[in-house]
This record gives structure tokens, sequence and C-alpha cells, in this order.
């Protein structure tokens, strides 16, 4: 892993973790709600999004997108973040984390909306990233 992998990869988590505080945070208060201690819940959220950032940064990195996209770091960041976004939400709505019996389906398209949207912003910032930060690897023999 190069340096712009790794900035990336912190950057993307900072992204999607803030946006995820923001909006669980404070527009929708669920922190307000909670019954455990949310130092532990923020702490284990933090671990979680970089998990994230990690899977989304080596899928902007597969052989497919770079051809797709040819130097559209970008384009090619939005995909490789709502791919995710959505393979994440997938993963969590069908082992049942997210939900109680009560779930509408107007909850789960929210959900899965608001997970698009955290993990596509995660994307931009990987594709930002790729294109400020100077990549050693070119410089290598």
């Amino acid at each position: 892993m190069g340096r712009r992998f790794f900035i990336s990869w912190i950057v993307c988590a900072l992204m999607m973790y803030g946006a995820f505080y923001l909006w669980h945070g404070l527009i929708l208060t669920d922190f307000e709600r909670m019954a455990y201690p949310h130092g532990i819940f923020l702490s284990l959220a933090a671990v979680v999004y970089l998990v994230i950032a990690f899977l989304i940064n080596k899928v902007y990195e597969i052989e497919f997108l770079n051809e797709k996209f040819q130097k559209r770091s970008i384009p090619k960041g939005l995909v490789a973040g709502a791919v995710c976004g959505l393979l994440v939400y997938m993963v969590t709505l069908v082992a049942g984390v997210s939900y109680t019996n009560i779930a509408t389906m107007g909850n789960i398209l929210l959900d899965l909306s608001w997970q698009t949207v955290e993990a596509t912003l995660g994307g931009f910032a990987v594709g930002v990233v790729h294109i400020f930060v100077m990549d050693e690897r070119v410089f290598e023999d």
C-alpha cells in the first residue's frame, strides 16, 4: 500500500464517519435513544468505517474500473463508493443487524439511500485524494 492508498483510506473513513455523525447524531438524533454508552458505539462505528473505507479503496483499484474510467478519478470514486454502499447495506439488511420487526419498506429504502450516499461521499473523497496526492509508485524504476 502506497501513500496515496493510505491517505485516501483515512480521508474516506473520516468523510463517511462525519456524514454518519451528522445524519444519525444531529439530524435524526438517534444517539439520544441509545441504551448503551455512546463512547463504545462511536468507537465501534469508527472501526466499521475504517473497514468500509478500506473496501472502497480496494474496489477503486480494481482493474475493471481502471479500464472504464481511465484517469477520471472522481467518477471512479463515486462508482466504487456507491457499489460498496449498496453491498454493505445488503449485508446489513440480510444479517438483520439494523432492523427490528417493525421496519417498513420506507425505512429500508431511506436507509439504503443514505448508506449509498454516505459511501458515495467516501468514494468521492478517494477520487479527490487520488488527484491531489502524488503516487510514489510513478517514480519507481
